[in-house]
């Protein structure tokens, strides 16, 4: 069968990704008498009939099973499916008249990635299943997006010093697992036998100590936090500053402002940032970003956060001498809150004077 590949499977990278033919396998090619139309905001289009148009993308010929059911499957996943024409297979839509297509190469990096989840677990979740699961597997990977912008490390090019032996991909939920078999470059130049790794994959989060500087007090949250559990803890009910994954699209410092009205029924005034920090580097990829966040606490509205989330949440105002106190008592014991209690110590001379 030959494919006809457009949009953004119209890039060889991610049709290599979702098929698992080479990408010099594909080869560009434009279907007569038919012009693309975008079917969601990720720029994954399909051909519809055009006389006298030419729809531009990809061919990959006399394509195998593997690569025709692969195909099936992540087009099943966005909802589209796959039509034979008279000539190629090629993607079909429901609702796809009347949409205009527009080129979206940047967001076919993120695409990339989400393709590498779906397609390791293509055998193991139906389409209905795996589509419950593209928001989580999105927030994954813009966050991926988004590190691979940050600044290099003039020391160490990850792309010269770590050599990826094998990658296996054990479990994807809310959460991802990965594991690999790596090479990195030791601290003295050389490389580093082969060594078995593995990480747990998060979204990016933020988390917000709210502060109202005229009465000197936080409010902070209590949850019950189930992984906390399952490490055998006998307090899994812990305080915490408000918190919560950045949903696609948001900035850092949209998610602090809604989930200080989803949590705790906050209007922040003012975010005070600490900068983006990993809680825990040698398990967890997580980017958390850390906000103090200056807001009055005499104009509390109900909140207990998102019942469709499961939250179950009580507040509670603590004087800016209790913090620090149940610090160093360690009742408080969840690092962010520890960070942003310290850094607030260092700061709050100056927020009160902001006041």
């Amino acid at each position: 069968m030959n494919l006809f590949l457009c949009g953004a499977l119209g890039h060889k990278a991610l049709a290599a990704e979702v098929t698992r033919c080479a990408p010099d396998a594909f080869v560009a090619y434009a279907l007569p008498d038919h012009a693309l139309v975008t079917v969601d905001g990720d720029g994954h289009a399909v051909p519809v009939v055009a006389p006298g148009q030419m729809a531009s993308g990809l061919v990959l010929r006399d394509a195998g099973l593997e690569a025709v059911d692969r195909l099936r499957y992540y087009l099943a996943v966005f909802g589209m499916g796959l039509t034979e024409g008279a000539e190629h297979g090629f993607a079909t839509h429901p609702n796809a008249a009347g949409s205009t297509f527009t080129e979206t190469e940047p967001a076919c990096d993120l695409l990339i990635q989400m393709a590498g989840e779906i397609m390791a677990h293509h055998t193991r979740f139906p389409v209905e299943e795996m589509a419950n699961r593209l928001m989580p597997a999105r927030m994954r990977a813009e966050l991926w997006v988004k590190a691979q912008g940050e600044p290099a490390n003039p020391d160490h090019d990850p792309v010269r010093d770590v050599q990826v032996e094998t990658l296996h991909r054990p479990y994807m939920n809310f959460f991802a697992a990965r594991e690999m078999d790596l090479r990195f470059r030791k601290q003295d130049g050389t490389m580093s036998p082969v060594v078995n790794r593995g990480g747990f994959l998060l979204g990016e989060a933020s988390a917000v100590l709210p502060y109202d500087p005229v009465r000197d007090e936080v409010l902070l949250v209590q949850q019950f936090r189930a992984p906390i559990y399952m490490g055998g803890s006998n307090s899994p009910w812990v305080w915490e500053p408000v918190a919560g994954l950045v949903d696609p699209g948001e900035t850092p410092e949209q998610t602090a402002h809604r989930e200080a009205m989803e949590e705790a029924g906050l209007t922040l005034h003012h975010l005070e940032a600490l900068g983006p920090t990993h809680g825990s580097p040698g398990a967890l990829s997580d980017r958390l970003n850390l906000f103090v966040g200056l807001t009055d606490l005499t104009r509390l509205v109900d909140a207990s956060g998102v019942d469709s989330e499961g939250e179950d949440i009580r507040r509670e105002i603590f004087s800016f001498y209790a913090l620090m106190d149940g610090i160093d008592s360690q009742r408080f014991n969840i690092l962010p809150l520890i960070a942003l209690g310290l850094w607030l110590a260092r700061h709050r001379d100056r927020l009160r004077a902001m006041a």
